[in-house]
């Protein structure tokens, strides 16, 4: 074979342009998809790890209440802690729902702004515990007073109980206050990533993001 008829043959075998583009194209698709789904699926781990802690604490705290049953406060304040941790459970549960019912093998605009969808709700909710969690101190107080072989309303009084109940709101507003006033100015990842969350920012952002999704989608 002649060294024309080689290159003429080379040449045949190579895709032209247009082809290659769209090849690149599929591959770069085909390669984010894969990472969206590699770090969904982690997301999705830890979200049952966490649901499978808190119906831990829930069942351990059923217990405590029934063996504390003589002690009403004891009872109330494993049911306050209970309930919050089963209402977490519940938000927690619908987002691995959402987790688990992406289809990566859609158009990659509805793809993101499902993904920014799960964001959201998981910005909104971790907003929520992080302005919440104050509050869980005093049933904690009491749980915690019975468990050492005391009792927190004969030994600390109602009016202590009542005091740091009102201490944890207070603290929960101030945490609220310094988050939105602080936000972007630690340095610390940990304080950035609660004061981001905790101010509401990061849920800002996220539904930002899906409201840019859905004005491409209308342009496109």
């Amino acid at each position: 074979m002649e060294r024309d008829d080689l290159r003429e043959a080379w040449a045949s075998l190579q895709p032209d342009a247009a082809t290659q583009a769209a090849l690149e194209r599929a591959l770069a698709r085909h390669s984010l998809r894969r990472g969206m789904q590699t770090a969904l699926d982690g997301e999705r781990r830890r979200t049952l790890l966490e649901i499978a802690i808190n119906y831990v604490g829930v069942v351990v705290l059923g217990a405590f209440a029934a063996g504390h049953a003589h002690r009403p406060a004891d009872v109330v304040g494993a049911g306050i802690l209970g309930a919050g941790l089963i209402a977490l459970n519940i938000a927690l549960i619908g987002l691995a729902v959402a987790l688990k019912g992406i289809d990566y093998e859609t158009p990659l605009l509805p793809l993101q702004a499902s993904i920014e969808t799960i964001r959201a709700r998981r910005a909104k909710l971790t907003a929520t515990v992080l302005a919440l969690a104050p509050l869980a101190w005093a049933p904690l107080l009491v749980v915690l007073v019975s468990l050492a072989g005391g009792d927190a309303i004969a030994l600390l009084g109602p009016a202590y109980i009542a005091a740091n109940a009102a201490f944890g709101a207070g603290v929960a507003i101030a945490a609220w206050l310094l988050a939105r006033r602080y936000r972007g100015r630690v340095r610390s990842r940990w304080l950035s990533w609660a004061s981001n969350a905790l101010s509401g920012h990061a849920y800002r952002e996220a539904l930002e993001r899906l409201a840019s999704l859905e004005r491409f989608k209308e342009i496109a």
